[in-house]
């Protein structure tokens, strides 16, 4: 994907900053509407005009922000972040029973004791079952 971004983070950021864009249009529309509101009892119709022509603007302005922002055809913010999203993230790798012992020792065997609680716990469930050859069986000849 060519664009002008070259990770999630970036994306978002553009992101982000389209949407404040887009929010501060509607702000300054909103604004030029009091104003023609405000005009329109004191200052004529000529003002007044003015300042509808200019909350109109300004709601166009917002609206540009937001089609450019979710425009699928476009190299848009968004199609970025989903672009990103769905690369970016590597797929976790599973946790051995290694890495669990040497986090224990590396850690002072912290949380011991609720590992030690689970893992007794999984023993009275399997002491509580009939007696399968499949669970008796040594690891290394199971089907995973």
């Amino acid at each position: 994907m060519e664009w002008g971004y070259d990770d999630f983070s970036s994306a978002w950021s553009g992101l982000e900053q389209a949407y404040d864009f887009a929010d501060g249009y509607l702000t300054n529309s909103s604004q030029s509407r009091s104003n023609a509101t405000a005009s329109a009892l004191g200052e004529g119709w000529q003002t007044t005009t003015l300042h509808l022509n200019s909350a109109i603007s300004w709601i166009s302005s917002a609206i540009k922000t937001l089609f450019d922002m979710y425009d699928p055809t476009n190299e848009s913010y968004m199609m970025a972040c989903i672009y990103y999203s769905a690369v970016s993230v590597p797929e976790p790798e599973p946790v051995t029973w290694q890495q669990i012992v040497e986090a224990w020792i590396a850690n002072d065997f912290e949380g011991r004791v609720a590992t030690v609680a689970t893992i007794d716990r999984m023993r009275q469930i399997l002491w509580d079952e009939p007696f399968s050859v499949q669970w008796a069986a040594r690891p290394e000849d199971q089907d995973i």
